[in-house]
């Protein structure tokens, strides 16, 4: 890891930050929303809030050379913590929004996958442990897993109203042949019908990925709209 530098474009605060240059990716867990947990690192988001002056700004566009005087420079929390995701999180993301960071379709899109994948968060350990078809097996519920669920739900319209956003900024660009991204997406959804047809686009793709859209059309003849473990 190595230290890199940004610079918020309103005030000109500089800030330190952690670069990932390489990482170990060995017992990584991807996620069907295409969320990836390495334990070797933390999620690095490419976004952030000036602390100084509450100006939200992309790191990267920002990024600047190691200053020559160090002293001003303050180190930039920028990480999202999986284990303890909370309202918070999703209100940052909703307020860089209104920070005016969803400049062009494809910075929105961004923004918006992440913010799938933290509402997503909420359960995804449970899901991760396979705590939620055990206590769904044996009618169970846990004060801690209740509690997570409400949460989850309390997110379900934001959630919803994201990914039909989401979906109608991946169709603005005609060439994409992420199909795999769209069945997801109609299977979170709840959109079974579509999330089969675009399964259907990725197993027949020339260089799509077979294993993954027949695992990906099993949730959906399930009428799953889980989030799950590759």
């Amino acid at each position: 890891m190595n230290p890199a530098y940004t610079k918020c474009p309103k005030c000109g605060a500089e800030y330190s930050y952690v670069e990932q240059s390489s990482e170990n990716i060995a017992d990584s867990e991807y996620w069907s929303d295409g969320f990836c947990l390495t334990p070797m690192r933390r999620d690095i988001v490419d976004f952030t809030k000036c602390p100084a002056c509450n100006t939200y700004f992309w790191i990267p566009e920002n990024s600047v050379e190691e200053p020559s005087d160090l002293s001003s420079v303050k180190n930039l929390e920028n990480t999202l913590d999986v284990d303890n995701i909370s309202d918070e999180d999703i209100d940052f993301i909703k307020a860089a929004f209104r920070g005016g960071l969803a400049g062009t379709p494809e910075k929105e899109a961004h923004l918006r996958i992440k913010l799938w994948q933290v509402i997503n968060h909420i359960m995804r350990n449970y899901n991760s442990q396979g705590i939620f078809s055990k206590i769904k097996q044996k009618f169970f519920e846990t004060a801690e897993f209740k509690d997570a669920q409400n949460q989850y739900n309390a997110f379900s319209s934001l959630k919803q109203n994201n990914l039909i956003r989401l979906i109608n900024l991946l169709k603005l660009d005609k060439d994409n042949t992420d199909y795999i991204l769209f069945a997801e997406i109609y299977r979170e959804l709840g959109d079974f019908g579509k999330a089969t047809v675009y399964c259907y686009k990725a197993e027949n793709a020339p260089r799509g990925d077979k294993e993954r859209a027949l695992l990906l059309k099993q949730y959906v003849i399930g009428k799953n709209k889980i989030t799950y473990k590759l």
